[in-house]
């Protein structure tokens, strides 16, 4: 159950060529799934064509480098939009699907939803499809919801919907909550989808156009997983909690500088951020504004994480998202980051 992970460039929605290149540089034959998170360029609206230009040049390239057989072994989880500083870019994760006895080390198991149907997205209904699919992934990769470090999700929008976006990347995160044992499944109700108190700290969702179903991939530190890559993930009590930042990387392995920079960036191989506001705009009880302009809060929070946490890295090279509805209390955001397995 080996798990490589390789980064590449992605210059626009349109552009799969340093995913081709991973691609022809892996045994494919070898590979029992394929992980690709992508940062794409794009203003990230309901109705914007990035999403579904970059799935296909994506899909394209897997298919070009392995068939149709290959493509099916893949997870795809794109987030649209890189605000501020943030960069755009890939990461593709490949699992040999062998075991090898030793320590705990990165494991991951892909898994999709049923269909949800349009009237039943951001509701109890999306909130079971996702948890059954999350249990499911658990079960097949021989996983115990205390292993998990991170779930990450792709969860379908109805366009129709007050705050479509949101309600879905709430929606799946409560699955997440209640495949973990976070969340009671009898808690689950109509009013609970308004319930702040109701959330995971272990859900990364993202929302989008571009499927019909929940698409999962789980992420966890497994005995005889094999390998040289661990996860971890952590809360941080908001925006500006660099130092619950730093904690986790050290964690990792991760050494800093006088200046508190990270300095040893060769070792890590991805840093992810779901950044989060509390719902009345305060940070450190004093106002911001974000839920009150015309630009989305979402965009809002990745541009400042943006520049918070490449200050922390030294290289805004970072897999950020915004919206984090019963993802963490609120206020607060999750990281994660994936990294060379300490000696």
């Amino acid at each position: 159950m080996a798990v490589s992970l390789h980064a590449f460039p992605v210059a626009d929605a349109g552009d799969a060529a340093g995913l081709a290149a991973v691609l022809g540089s892996l045994d494919l034959a070898a590979t029992s799934q394929i992980v690709i998170l992508a940062k794409v360029p794009g203003p990230a609206t309901l109705n914007d064509p990035s999403r579904e230009l970059a799935q296909l040049v994506f899909r394209t390239a897997l298919v070009r480098a392995g068939g149709e057989k290959v493509l099916a072994r893949c997870q795809i989880i794109l987030s649209v939009g890189c605000e501020g500083i943030g960069s755009s870019g890939g990461w593709l994760l490949a699992d040999d699907g062998v075991a090898a006895p030793g320590p705990a080390r990165l494991a991951m198991q892909c898994a999709q939803s049923a269909v949800i149907a349009s009237e039943q997205r951001g509701t109890p209904e999306h909130v079971a499809a996702v948890a059954v699919a999350t249990a499911h992934a658990l079960h097949l990769a021989g996983l115990r919801a205390q292993d998990v470090a991170l779930v990450m999700v792709k969860s379908p929008v109805r366009r129709d919907q007050a705050n479509a976006t949101g309600r879905s990347r709430g929606a799946a995160a409560l699955g997440v909550a209640v495949a973990l044992g976070e969340v009671l499944a009898t808690a689950i109700t109509p009013q609970a989808m308004e319930d702040t108190n109701l959330f995971s700290c272990k859900a990364m969702t993202m929302s989008g156009t571009e499927t019909d179903c929940a698409e999962i991939v789980v992420f966890a530190n497994a005995a005889n997983a094999g390998g040289n890559w661990q996860v971890g993930s952590a809360v941080l009590a908001d925006l500006l909690d660099i130092g619950g930042a730093r904690r986790l990387l050290r964690i990792l392995g991760g050494r800093f500088d006088d200046d508190g920079v990270l300095a040893n960036s060769h070792d890590l191989g991805l840093v992810l951020l779901k950044a989060g506001m509390r719902p009345d705009g305060l940070l450190r009880g004093r106002a911001t504004h974000m839920h009150g302009t015309d630009i989305p809060a979402d965009k809002h929070l990745r541009a400042a994480a943006s520049g918070v946490l490449a200050s922390l890295l030294g290289s805004n090279d970072a897999f950020i998202t915004g919206g984090a509805e019963h993802q963490t209390p609120p206020g607060s955001s999750l990281i994660a980051a994936f990294a060379r397995a300490l000696p």
